[in-house]
């Protein structure tokens, strides 16, 4: 664990170009994952579902805009809503 108490979280990019957050989750849906990263809570927001030509995958926004892919962020819920 990171000094200042953050940890890696999992987060996939499904078949259908949606994403999901967690361990759980990802294991819920083993048969649909495509791709999957361990990312700090803090950089969730800075990864989206990008459509490519080889399918749904992580990627930062920018290389999202860059290749030209539509793009979709991951379902994050503030704060203030746990």
């Amino acid at each position: 664990m990171a000094k200042n108490g953050n940890y890696p979280i999992v987060i996939a990019a499904l078949q259908d170009g949606s994403g999901i957050v967690g361990a759980w989750g990802v294991k819920n849906n083993m048969e649909r994952v495509v791709d999957t990263e361990r990312v700090y809570g803090s950089q969730i927001r800075h990864r989206v579902v990008a459509m490519t030509p080889d399918g749904p995958r992580i990627m930062t926004p920018s290389a999202a805009h860059e290749g030209g892919y539509k793009f979709q962020d991951f379902p994050v819920r503030p704060w203030y809503m746990s």
